[in-house]
Order: structure tokens, then C-alpha cells, then sequence
């Protein structure tokens, strides 16, 4: 369902064409692409993830019609192909907004990779695989960020929150580059930290690059799984704040960006998701 944001009346209802397709299991808006000044969606139909299931498919659909612009597809059945869905700002200098998608069952290990595409065109600019040790790459949590590293181009978040990179599952993020997709900044978390949820947090700490915020949902730091947040620096990947929760088994932290100065104080604000009690904070960056 697409709603107005001015009155909140149903603009328009999508829906998938094949059982099993998981329509809408992603979904984002990525900017105006095919240029006639309205903002576009992106719909991810990751399927069931299982090999000989129907492959997976990401959607361009018109902010003006809401008819398909163009349809992408998984490399192979049993990809989970658009399991996560962002846009980013202009990667390849056409002037159009491109398209991140991620496929947390891609092979060739089954650990999930993340796909971007041109806006403009649908060819694929370059494809970002899991780490060793991945699981999900790519499930839910795969965004454009802006630019971290200061050379012009935007870049690409993506993670994987149940990752085992350390020799016990704890979760992986990393910013890569818009260029070709080489890893910027890399975080492991340690075991049963669940490290992965998250995306850009704009410029916390006004040194000119876009910082990152990102969760550790089942951290026990505070409390037994209460979860936390830290706030990463663009430029040098080191963590400039973490907020930790102390309510047991909330799981904060499953979600979490940065939302710009909501008060009006001069600071950049978070909205950060609590999965298991089903609560969402508006976090004050001034803190």
C-alpha cells in the first residue's frame, strides 16, 4: 500500500503475480529515475529462499502510474534476490539515482551478496559479496549512505547480523565504496551481539562525512538482550557514541538511522526500533 504523506489516504494498492514471491518484503523509495519528477519506489520479491523456488525479483515502480519501470531479476532460483531495497544517490555520474539490492541466499557459499544496479539503465554496477563467515549478507540491511570516504561518490552500507566472523556468531557490518564496491570501514561483533541493523546517520559529528549508526540488537551489555546502538565516524570508522539499553530482551537496536535535527537543537536525532517489545525510540543526538 503506498499512502499519502499529506493526508494518509491510499494513493495506491501492489501487489505480487506469483505465490510464494514474497512481494513487499522490501521496500524504499530511490528517487526519481526514469525522469518524469516523481519519486520512484523499489520492491523486493525475495521468494522463499530455497533452490527451485521462484527466483527472486526487485521492481522499479513509477511514483506517478505505479506501473513497473523495470523488473530485476536473481542470478539463480533460491537467491533471496531482493531482500533488501535502497536507493542511493547518483553512483555512475548520469545524474539518476541508483538502486541497491540485497540477496541473502546468493551462492556461491549461500552467505548473501548485494547487487548495485544503475537507475537509469538496470545494468549492473558491480556486486559486493558477504564475508567469510556470512549467513545473511544482505537480509534487510543494505542502504546508500552518502558519501563516508570524502571522494565524491556515495557509498553503500551492508550487513549481515548473524555473521560468524570471529568463531562465534556476533554479526558484521561495513560501509563499501560506490566506486567498485571495496570495503571502506569493517565491524565484527563479538559473540551474540547481533551486529548489523543500521544505515546512515547523516554527519553526527560535523566533520564533513556522513557517519553510521548501526545495532547490536542482542547485545546483553546492559541487560540480558537488551541490545544497543553505536554511532561509527564516517571518516575513521572508530565508534564516536553508543547508547545502550538496560530493559531485558528488548532487542534494541534491530533497526536503526539517523532522521536529521527533529527538535531543532542543532544536533542529529536517531530512530531506533526495540524488536521484541515492539518500540521505537526518537533518540536525541545531543544526548
Amino acid at each position: 500500500m503506498v499512502y499519502s504523506g499529506s493526508t494518509g489516504r491510499v494513493l495506491a494498492r501492489l501487489h505480487g503475480h506469483t505465490p510464494g514471491s514474497s512481494f513487499g518484503a522490501a521496500v524504499a523509495g530511490v528517487g526519481d529515475v526514469n525522469g518524469d519528477g516523481r519519486d520512484d519506489l523499489l520492491i523486493g520479491a525475495p521468494g522463499t529462499g530455497v533452490i527451485g523456488s521462484a527466483p527472486g525479483k526487485a521492481y522499479v515502480i513509477s511514483g506517478r502510474t505505479f506501473h513497473v519501470i523495470r523488473r530485476l531479476s536473481a542470478w539463480r532460483s533460491g537467491d533471496s534476490f531482493g531482500s533488501a531495497t535502497d536507493g542511493s544517490p547518483d553512483l555512475n555520474g548520469d545524474g539518476v539515482p541508483d538502486l541497491v539490492i540485497g540477496a541473502s541466499d546468493a551462492a556461491p557459499v549461500q552467505g548473501g551478496a548485494v547487487y548495485v544496479y544503475s537507475g537509469r539503465t538496470g545494468r549492473r554496477l558491480f556486486r559486493i559479496r558477504g564475508p567469510r563467515g556470512a549467513q545473511q549478507f544482505g537480509r534487510f540491511f543494505a542502504a546508500g549512505v552518502g558519501d563516508v570516504n570524502g571522494d565524491g561518490v556515495p557509498d553503500i552500507y551492508a550487513a549481515d547480523y548473524g555473521a560468524n566472523t570471529r568463531g562465534t556468531a556476533g554479526g558484521f557490518a561495513a560501509v563499501y565504496s560506490g566506486v567498485d564496491g571495496s570495503p571502506i570501514h569493517r565491524w565484527a561483533g563479538a559473540a551474540g551481539e547481533g551486529l548489523g541493523p543500521g544505515r546512515e546517520a547523516g554527519d553526527v559529528n560535523g566533520d564533513g562525512r556522513i557517519d553510521i549508526i548501526a545495532g547490536y540488537y542482542t547485545s546483553s551489555d546492559g541487560a540480558s538482550q537488551a541490545g544497543k546502538v553505536r554511532i561509527f565516524s564516517g571518516a575513521t570508522g572508530k565508534p564516536i557514541r553508543t547508547i545502550t539499553s538496560t530493559t531485558v530482551n528488548e532487542n534494541f537496536g534491530f533497526d536503526a538511522v539517523g532522521v536529521g535535527d527533529t527538535n531543532g537543537n542543532g544536533s542529529l536525532d536517531y530512530l531506533v526500533s526495540a524488536a521484541s517489545l515492539d518500540t521505537v525510540y526518537l533518540i536525541d543526538g545531543r544526548g
